[in-house]
């Protein structure tokens, strides 16, 4: 048991450090959609950032898809239009980067 605990501690660590490095670059690009989710490594916050990270897939599948996501990905399909909006133009202004 000791061992394992041993073990454990270093990925701890690890998986904390990957965490705060995809943090941090998500807030320097997309800070509006990285506040969008009321916990930043909730199920719906990863699948978000697996899907919908790429900001030129995202402006091809338009402002309604990525609405419709963040409604969806929400407690209670709770949705913000002019959230979505503004991250929307997040996207856009990442894009014009690459």
């Amino acid at each position: 048991m000791q061992r394992l605990a041993r073990q454990r501690k270093p990925l701890e660590s690890e998986i904390n450090a990957r965490k705060t490095r995809i943090g941090a670059i998500v807030d320097d690009y997309l800070l509006r959609m990285w506040r969008a989710f009321s916990d930043s490594w909730s199920l719906q916050t990863r699948i978000f950032l697996h899907t919908q990270l790429n900001p030129l897939t995202a402006i091809h599948a338009g402002e309604q898809a990525l609405q419709a996501f963040l409604t969806r990905a929400r407690p209670r399909g709770k949705g913000d239009a002019v959230e979505s909006h503004l991250g929307y133009l997040d996207y856009q202004n990442t894009a014009t980067l690459i």
